[in-house]
């Protein structure tokens, strides 16, 4: 049995918490108070690659996020990992997708815990950025990061 590995670490839009089981990140947003989780290969690996991509050295993760829930949140959640790296949609463009209304999608968004492995900044509104669970500055600052090194 593969072992749940946890790893908090300083990035430019805040302080994350990246916790992963084997190749699959179940967990990549503000941090938690963890306690019998480990620091291992899997968490470091996730770390340095969260580094690439604040970087710019990074485009994609060799991680997997577990998406569970509804269907709806799955289809949404894989449609955007679908949107190519410094690419943007609409939340309208995304509802058409996946059969649903921009603000149900942007409901499942907010519930998003596996943070730019699921790149839901990506995700914009037809007039602005839209929100982001680190703030607008956070959204427009990964927005003109993937912007500049595509």
């Amino acid at each position: 049995m593969v072992n749940i590995e946890a790893s908090c670490f300083s990035t430019p839009i805040g302080e994350l918490c990246g916790i992963v089981r084997g190749n699959v990140v179940l967990y990549l947003h503000r941090p938690l108070l963890l306690s019998g989780v480990t620091r291992g290969e899997f968490a470091e690996r996730l770390r340095r690659e969260i580094e690439e991509y604040f970087s710019g050295r990074r485009k994609s993760f060799s991680f997997r996020p577990l998406i569970r829930g509804s269907a709806l949140r799955k289809k949404v959640f894989e449609e955007v990992l679908r949107i190519p790296y410094g690419s943007t949609i609409t939340y309208g463009e995304l509802a058409a997708r996946v059969g649903s209304s921009p603000r149900a999608v942007g409901r499942v968004l907010s519930e998003n815990r596996i943070l730019l492995v699921i790149p839901c900044h990506r995700v914009v509104a037809s007039k602005g950025v839209g929100g982001y669970a680190f703030g607008v500055e956070a959204k427009k600052y990964l927005l003109r990061l993937e912007a500049s090194n595509r």
